[in-house]
């Protein structure tokens, strides 16, 4: 289905649209922009698929990592780095500012042996650190 439309892309519904209605019609149109659109999923499906995700190990470790952060890395450096991801096994904290990477890299590997610790070595191989503006909520 390469002219199948995600829900969310409505300007380009729109433009389909505008062509359709050129070419067909009005009424026409309202009929054949329904074969470019997302066809409907059940709900229960829908959630079905999420639970099933969120069952998952390394999502429930990830949700009880960012809910303990500052077991992990500890009440000076909880102001600075924040858990944005975990994906195959590496584990991404945003600081706000490429200034304080120096600042906090010497800390990293005691948060990894803190987490690994808890977690088992399989939960996060590695950490990995990136500038953002998402570490500041918390001053």
């Amino acid at each position: 289905m390469p002219h199948t439309l995600k829900s969310r892309d409505l300007k380009a519904r729109a433009i389909r649209y505008g062509l359709l209605k050129d070419w067909y019609g009005e009424e026409t149109a309202g009929t054949e922009i329904a074969a470019h659109t997302v066809q409907p999923e059940l709900l229960s499906n829908a959630l079905d698929r999420i639970i099933k995700d969120v069952g998952r190990d390394d999502v429930s470790g990830y949700v009880q990592l960012t809910q303990n952060w500052q077991e992990y890395c500890g009440e000076a450096l909880v102001k600075y780095l924040t858990p944005s991801g975990l994906k195959d096994g590496i584990l991404t904290l945003t600081v706000p500012h490429s200034a304080m990477l120096s600042v906090v890299q010497p800390s990293i590997e005691l948060i990894h042996s803190k987490i690994r610790e808890k977690f088992g070595p399989d939960f996060c191989s590695e950490i990995r650190l990136i500038t953002g503006s998402g570490s500041r909520r918390r001053r």
